[in-house]
């Protein structure tokens, strides 16, 4: 099984249910223990199960493999946000998964014909997961700006070629998410790992 599938469908599992459930407080929102100019603090927790359809696609430089299928999730989490100054901000996701478990996943693999001229077409399916999962997901940001000179250029307002306060912002494009591997770990016993994970077949069509 490709580890960069299994990845990207635990984390799109994770986004899919990120808006759903118990939450504290009520609102979703933090709840604040500060907010100043300097500094901010706030926190809230979540908690759902469920299940769902996901799908993806990765492309490698001889094949190409999408999927889709379909999943169980649970999951409780602790939110923490800092913010310093206004221009830095952390976010992190302490989280913990009884069962996470794609039960059934459909492939579909292309070779690609620009590689070596042959057209291949390979269906497969298989199930993936994971239980008794502990990590932590940071998101970590700097406000930044952009000025164009186009604009300033065509500005009959006569603005200003350094950005004001209201030009700088943070930009989720700007957004750093990361698995923060020292509070990874699993309580998996292996004996369910061979139930979670296993191939269901496998047929070359071309």
């Amino acid at each position: 099984m490709n580890k960069a599938l299994v990845l990207a469908l635990f984390l799109g599992a994770s986004i899919a249910a990120e808006d759903k459930g118990w939450f504290m407080p009520s609102s979703g929102a933090f709840e604040e223990v500060i907010n100043n100019d300097l500094v901010a603090l706030g926190y809230k927790f979540q908690a759902d199960a469920g299940y769902g359809s996901h799908y993806t696609s990765t492309h490698a430089s001889d094949s190409t493999d999408e999927c889709y299928g379909v999943h169980l999730y649970s999951f409780g989490s602790a939110f923490l946000y800092v913010r310093l100054t206004r221009f830095w901000q952390w976010t992190a996701d302490a989280y913990f998964e009884p069962l996470y478990w794609e039960v059934f996943n459909q492939h579909v693999t292309t070779s690609r014909f620009e590689d070596n001229g042959d057209i291949t077409l390979t269906l497969s399916g298989d199930r993936t997961g994971r239980a008794l999962f502990l990590g932590v997901t940071g998101y970590e940001n700097m406000q930044t700006f952009e000025r164009s000179l186009v604009d300033f250029l065509q500005d009959d307002a006569d603005s200003e070629l350094v950005p004001d306060s209201d030009d700088v912002d943070f930009d989720d494009d700007y957004e750093v998410e990361y698995a923060d591997p020292h509070w990874t770990k699993s309580f998996e016993p292996s004996s369910l790992t061979d139930l979670l994970t296993a191939d269901y077949y496998e047929a070359s069509i071309l």
